[in-house]
């Protein structure tokens, strides 16, 4: 095995890493949004409903204090689930692990067929890299932690395309 053969194995077990831990990113992130999203809604149906019943007909002040309450959380998690923005911040996720999924096709190629590894096209993957890095979003310690603590080893570190 050559010394190129080692480095492309290395941005491999990194690309799958990185790829693993933005697609745990996503996950979370969407979990988040219907988590805060489902009760919001359900929150203010109640709460729309409870205003027409009530329309017209003499309510004791524990209904006025407790449909308060209810608009009010419905409130605070519309705000919070607009605020932290989860189903965008998901897709951005989303999409770095599509790249570094591209990217660890690329390098699996480039073992599979050894006659098309040469500096260029080690730089090429490289700069993808980079370019992904820089672009992507930063992932949480839980999603690395996501990463390492899965069961199956084997797709992080698999053996690469051999001949």
């Amino acid at each position: 095995m050559t010394s190129s053969d080692d480095l492309l194995i290395q941005w491999l077990k990194r690309a799958r890493e990185s790829q693993f831990a933005h697609y745990s990113a996503h996950d979370r992130l969407l979990r988040r949004h219907y988590w805060i999203g489902i009760p919001a809604t359900a929150l203010a149906t109640i709460v729309g409903t409870s205003v027409f019943a009530s329309l017209g007909k003499d309510v004791n002040d524990w209904a006025r204090i407790a449909a308060g309450l209810v608009s009010v959380v419905t409130a605070v998690l519309t705000a919070l689930q607009t605020f932290w923005r989860f189903p965008e911040r998901a897709e951005l996720h989303r999409r770095a692990a599509t790249a570094y999924a591209a990217v660890r096709r690329d390098i699996e190629l480039r073992l599979t067929f050894p006659d098309r590894v040469n500096f260029d096209g080690i730089e090429a993957v490289r700069k993808e890299l980079d370019r992904i890095a820089f672009e992507a979003p930063s992932t949480s310690h839980r999603d690395w932690a996501a990463v390492r603590d899965r069961g199956d080893k084997s797709y992080l570190y698999g053996a690469p395309p051999t001949q």
